[in-house]
């Protein structure tokens, strides 16, 4: 038997789990817990803060996105990583790399980052990949650097807390970094 607690998500709309998961509404009286804060919400001290722009996407076989983004003056590149799907919707497996197709769940980070950034869904979330580039390229955003290593010992620079920035946020923006 499923209690409330466990029959809420199925009950939901993707439009309220989305508002729950960005904190905008608070647990109920039946003994919900409120919604977790984002990752990355309490800055370490190995986190700077940097404006960024979009410079490509590419897929692993693991089914991932990885965002790649660099400074606006060109000197740090740094990724971002979201779960997707790499399975087409009829079985087959789309190939993974550089500029590859992938579907991001109906409930995925993806998803809540592409509306925040661009406001209005794709045609269709499937083809997503081939807007990437002329829809984010011409927006900043904001993020923290962590330097992280992989399993290979390699060392990377992974953006948390990305979002991004109007055009009258900039110009008060870029004067504010690297003052904390």
């Amino acid at each position: 038997m499923l209690t409330a607690a466990k029959k809420r998500p199925e009950d939901q709309t993707t439009d309220e789990w989305l508002a729950e998961y960005g904190g905008t509404s608070h647990a109920s009286a039946d003994g919900m817990r409120p919604p977790k804060h984002p990752p990355g919400a309490n800055s370490s001290a190995n986190e700077t803060t940097h404006l960024f722009r979009f410079i490509g996407h590419r897929t692993t076989r693991t089914g991932s996105v990885v965002l790649e983004f660099e400074t606006l003056d060109g000197q740090l590149q740094a990724v971002k990583f979201f779960n997707v799907s790499i399975k087409s919707r009829r079985g087959n497996t789309y190939p993974a790399g550089i500029h590859g197709q992938f579907d991001p769940p109906e409930r995925g980070k993806f998803r809540r980052f592409w509306m925040e950034a661009v406001g209005q869904p794709p045609g269709r979330w499937c083809r997503v990949h081939k807007s990437l580039r002329s829809k984010l390229g011409k927006l900043v955003f904001t993020g923290e650097i962590k330097h992280c290593i992989d399993r290979k010992g390699i060392g990377y620079n992974k953006i948390t807390n990305l979002t991004c920035v109007q055009e009258g946020e900039l110009a008060q923006l870029s004067h504010k970094l690297g003052t904390i």
